[in-house]
């Protein structure tokens, strides 16, 4: 999967992208499913993001951190081009390619993790990863999904906005 996703980004222009481990609800939990949010919630190698992505708010930032991280300009020239990036990054199993003067692709790994905060496995890739890019992140965007429960609940995780921010931090805190 690791070889067709950099065959594809070789031949399209990008200002960032990603692949990984994704999951997406096609209808809103109820509020009270707390032990499957909960258990999402444990594993932050997976991207929550389509359950509440909304793509006016990207522009020309970066959503977060995958397993493969896609960049180009504006974001790859303000990190100073694929050599400034490259020596910021040390975690092993993290690699660089550049797919052309201004586009490269940063790998966490050889194969996309969950990751479980239960067992201790914080991903440390993808938290070195995440404080390198935490500038060019795009702020978190949250479309409220409920209108009488206290408090209001956004997404179709039906999470709380606590919820939502510790989620979006869980590489950086």
């Amino acid at each position: 999967m690791r070889g067709l996703a950099l065959d594809m980004a070789s031949k399209l222009m990008f200002a960032s992208g990603h692949a990984g481990l994704a999951l997406h609800l096609y209808q809103n939990l109820r509020v009270k499913d707390v032990g499957f949010r909960s258990e999402v919630m444990r594993h932050p190698g997976i991207d929550l993001r389509p359950a509440w992505f909304n793509e006016r708010w990207v522009g020309l930032r970066v959503d977060g951190v995958h397993w493969l991280n896609f960049l180009g300009p504006p974001v790859l020239t303000q990190l100073g081009g694929a050599t400034a990036l490259r020596s910021r990054l040390h975690s092993s199993g993290t690699t660089l390619v550049e797919l052309a003067e201004d586009r490269v692709v940063v790998s966490l790994g050889e194969r996309p993790e969950a990751g479980d905060l239960t067992t201790g496995e914080t991903l440390p890739a993808y938290r070195e990863f995440a404080r390198v890019m935490e500038p060019w992140f795009e702020p978190l965007f949250l479309p409220r999904t409920t209108v009488s429960v206290d408090p209001p609940r956004y997404t179709t995780l039906r999470v709380t906005e606590d919820e939502a921010r510790l989620w979006w931090r869980r590489f950086l805190d």
